[in-house]
């Protein structure tokens, strides 16, 4: 998958670079954990750059807004997605939903959503119901954070969510 490239990084970028090119390849979750939350975004940027496509893939970056609640996190993803240029946010929530939603269907990107050990429950629902939206078009998606990550997703309402990620990947402690 990686093929020449895996020479050029360390064997520990180089296992994040497989899972995160495997997500990709699957259209998958991979859940990406970290006591550092700068080398964990520099982690995944080394990874993501160095997947088998030429200029990489098309990556939203995603950092929640405070609250970290479902509101806040519907504004970064449109905001990330590009959505907020040239029009406004709509003021109706569902409606917001819908053209993220659509844009994640329409685009091939890699969704990566920091600090998601942040997020509420109702934010972290909503990201896997637009992952799972498109059942055959399922977009990339990649939940990073500290420690407390697995233990958000531990909670019972996300058996869905924690079901579907197809790695979890603990970077080394530096």
């Amino acid at each position: 998958m990686l093929g020449h490239l895996d020479h050029t990084l360390e064997p520990a970028e180089a296992s994040l670079a497989r899972d995160v090119q495997d997500t990709i390849t699957e259209r998958a979750i991979l859940s990406v954990t970290g006591d550092d939350p700068a080398l964990l975004r520099k982690s995944l940027e080394t990874a993501i750059r160095h997947v088998a496509h030429p200029r990489g893939p098309a990556v939203a970056w995603v950092h929640p807004d405070q609250p970290a609640d479902r509101l806040g996190l519907d504004r970064a993803l449109y905001t990330a997605l590009g959505l907020d240029l040239g029009r406004p946010r709509p003021r109706n929530l569902s409606d917001t939903e819908e053209l993220i939603a659509a844009e994640l269907q329409r685009t091939e990107r890699t969704v990566v959503v920091l600090e998601a050990q942040r997020l509420r429950v109702p934010a972290l629902q909503l990201l896997y119901g637009l992952w799972s939206y498109g059942l055959a078009e399922r977009f990339p998606l990649i939940i990073s954070g500290d420690g407390r990550l697995y233990s958000a997703l531990s909670r019972p309402s996300l058996d869905s969510l924690r079901s579907c990620v197809l790695t979890w990947h603990q970077l080394p402690v530096s």
